[in-house]
């Protein structure tokens, strides 16, 4: 015959106990909530230097700083509004920086990468985009600067500006694109196709008779690998294409092997590119 135990249970102390520990952990879970919405308030600043958070803080209050910086990641389109109207986007692993407390004019700096602007008309207060020793004025338009080459690119889809350097001084009409060389100081001005040159705005990759090479410098920033050819032969295969930048790196690079018979291995953040 089993054993039993002989257990003395008082309902009264026993929900006496229970209500105790339910209402210390109340009161627990109230000084955490107290902790975590203090410390999201001390957070809360931090963030508002990347991204929207940045822009929304400077509509709100454009005199506040002097020069504000905004940037973008490996792989991130980041989309601005300017404290004027004015939207800016930045392409992967790009830098602006602006400075809208001058009276006279509107100030942006494209430090590094790939920019599209409109901008918000102001014919008493001109738009002044600076680009190492290159200066565009901006009448109110749409253009896109590259500066990842030491050839800095300017291209007008519409409206008008003027782009100049050590004297020199030229126009753009909607369609063209004027290429400036920093070393010699030299302009080029050809036609071009618009859509080719906004694409990244809209997610795409777009590879006009482009090297291997130069994809590969476009893939690095877009994904963070880098790409190693097994000869210099393979790195100047060149290639027109289309491609949507959130498929990834994996499907670019099956399409490139499936047009090309390349084999494509990675390993950690290197593809190596071979026969």
């Amino acid at each position: 015959m089993e054993e039993q135990n002989n257990i003395n249970f008082d309902p009264k102390k026993g929900w006496e106990r229970f209500s105790g520990r339910v209402e210390r952990e109340q009161q627990l879970q109230q000084r955490r909530s107290r902790w975590i919405k203090y410390a999201a308030a001390l957070f809360i600043p931090v963030l508002l230097v990347s991204g929207l958070l940045l822009t929304r803080h400077y509509q709100q209050a454009p005199e506040n700083e002097a020069l504000v910086f905004i940037s973008s990641g490996i792989g991130e389109q980041k989309e601005v509004q300017l404290p004027d109207g004015s939207r800016v986007w930045l392409n992967a692993a790009s830098e602006i920086s602006y400075n809208f407390k001058n009276k006279k004019e509107r100030a942006v700096n494209l430090l590094k990468g790939e920019a599209y602007f409109e901008v918000s008309h102001d014919q008493k207060k001109p738009f002044m985009v600076k680009v190492n020793a290159l200066y565009i004025k901006v009448y109110g338009t749409g253009f896109n600067i590259n500066s990842y080459d030491p050839t800095v690119k300017t291209t007008l889809i519409h409206g008008s500006i003027g782009a100049g350097c050590s004297g020199q001084h030229l126009m753009l009409k909607p369609g063209q694109e004027a290429s400036f060389d920093a070393q010699t100081k030299a302009f080029k001005v050809k036609n071009v196709t618009i859509n080719d040159f906004a694409a990244w705005r809209n997610g795409l990759l777009n590879f006009e008779n482009a090297s291997l090479r130069e994809i590969g410098t476009i893939l690095e920033r877009q994904y963070g690998y880098t790409l190693s050819f097994s000869s210099s032969q393979i790195a100047e295969m060149r290639f027109t294409a289309t491609a949507k930048i959130k498929d990834g790196l994996p499907q670019l690079l099956g399409f490139l092997n499936k047009v090309s018979g390349l084999q494509f291995k990675i390993i950690n953040k290197t593809v190596l590119v071979s026969p």
